[in-house]
């Protein structure tokens, strides 16, 4: 298991070994053969029931046809192929218990034969004891290898931005911009690094980025930064509110129906409803609105995607608040009575809603008050969590009935003197909360 935050290269990963087991395989010699790489993005199979279903269809957009789910096993049983399933972290946080049984029937099919190499967020798992607990024991804690990816440490960064300016004033200002203490940890992602060394390269020196501001105000000054650079590859002239209305409009409509991406089509649809009625522009200008540098179509795929799934969780977050700012907060409860909110999404509200008006307002919602569901509960107290605010979790517990099991999970939260008495709570998780005089009596 290749475990690391979003952004660390987990993807890149799995494709640079893909690509060199590969190589081996293509160049050793006859009867010598090392095992062949089989890479599938998990993510693209969230609809799929079944280990089974998934390597078919995997297969067959391969363009092979007459294989079995069975024969490609007994293939990875013999450590002939090696399986290499990235991104199983989407698919547990959108179907968690779909997840645990399509990866618990892949290792009980190869009956603990052959390699399997998985990657995920590591927020979901830290250890192999972990691993194997989600397998339900079908694995022991020895067979399973967990690989963290660590975050560019300061030298690394410090060589990545000399590589990328050969002029030493602007050599300076990047190294005491990208190891300033504000943003030392959001550097450590060699995604949001790329981006901010892109960012400034293409600024002459113009950018004004507070580094206090963490991580949403780098976000807001590369939104800037690419807009403007859109308009200059594009040769158009929408406005950044435009572009940025239709990234959020992208964004509401993968959260609203739990996809990843849209077919061509509808992205461009997507582009036309962002630009003012006034607007006259061409078919071809909203085409060239909806080819923008933060979505792609990737290799071997016909869907419109976010370019990371980082900047779908942010736009996914934009679109949530602004939910809020229009009073729509019985839009953002059905979406919790569904589905919980991905932990990157929840993760920047925290960031952008300084005030915490999204949960505050929520909290007032009759619909708490009544009969909520329990998914409805845990999913608000899981965004209440990510704020680390003290009063938003006891103002949840005033508000839910106590019969509502609780099964979410709070971390490095006060929680002094807190009230759960009458209520179920085996589920949830306290990570580092003072529960000093806490109350939970029957």
């Amino acid at each position: 298991a290749i475990l690391a935050p979003a952004g660390y290269g987990k993807t890149v990963l799995t494709r640079e070994l893909a690509y060199e087991m590969a190589s081996r395989y293509r160049d050793a010699r006859p009867g010598r053969l090392p095992p062949f790489p089989f890479l599938v993005p998990f993510g693209q199979f969230r609809r799929l029931a079944s280990f089974e279903g998934m390597i078919l269809s995997s297969l067959q957009r391969k363009g092979v046809t007459d294989y079995t789910a069975g024969a490609f096993a007994y293939l990875v049983q013999e450590n002939r192929v090696i399986l290499i399933l990235d991104g199983f972290d989407e698919l547990l946080e959108e179907r968690p218990e779909e997840a645990q049984r399509n990866l618990r029937e892949l290792v009980e099919t190869l009956e603990g034969h052959g390699k399997v190499v998985v990657t995920s967020r590591s927020t979901f798992f830290r250890t192999s004891d972990e691993v194997a607990n989600l397998l339900e024991y079908s694995l022991q804690p020895s067979q399973v290898r967990v690989v963290d990816l660590l975050e560019f440490d300061s030298e690394q960064r410090d060589r990545y931005v000399k590589r990328h300016f050969d002029d030493r004033e602007a050599q300076s200002r990047a190294l005491s911009l990208v190891n300033a203490e504000g943003l030392s940890e959001v550097m450590g992602s060699p995604l949001l690094l790329r981006e901010t060394v892109d960012l400034l390269a293409a600024s002459d020196g113009d950018i004004v980025l507070d580094a206090q501001g963490g991580r949403a105000e780098l976000f807001d000054a590369l939104e800037r930064s690419v807009y403007e650079r859109e308009r200059r590859r594009h040769n158009h002239d929408f406005s950044d509110d435009t572009q940025r209305t239709f990234l959020k409009g992208l964004g509401r409509e993968m959260l609203s129906s739990n996809a990843r991406g849209f077919d061509k089509e509808l992205t461009e649809v997507v582009a036309a409803e962002s630009v003012e009625e006034s607007d006259t522009s061409s078919d071809v200008e909203l085409a060239r609105l909806a080819d923008h540098h933060f979505v792609t179509v990737p290799a071997g795929g016909e869907e419109v995607q976010f370019n990371h799934q980082v900047f779908r969780e942010y736009f996914q977050a934009r679109t949530v608040l602004d939910a809020c700012e229009r009073s729509d907060g019985a839009w953002v409860l059905a979406l919790l009575q569904r589905r919980p909110l991905p932990e990157e999404v929840r993760s920047f509200l925290a960031d952008l809603d300084r005030d915490a008006r999204l949960p505050r307002s929520l909290l007032e919602q009759e619909a708490l008050g009544s009969r909520p569901s329990e998914r409805l509960v845990n999913n608000l107290g899981g965004l209440c969590g990510a704020y680390r605010e003290f009063g938003l979790v006891p103002n949840l517990l005033e508000r839910v009935p106590t019969e509502v099991p609780l099964s979410f999970s709070v971390e490095g939260l006060a929680l002094v003197g807190s009230d759960w008495s009458g209520r179920y709570v085996q589920g949830m998780q306290f990570v580092d909360c003072d529960l000093s005089n806490a109350d939970f009596g029957d």
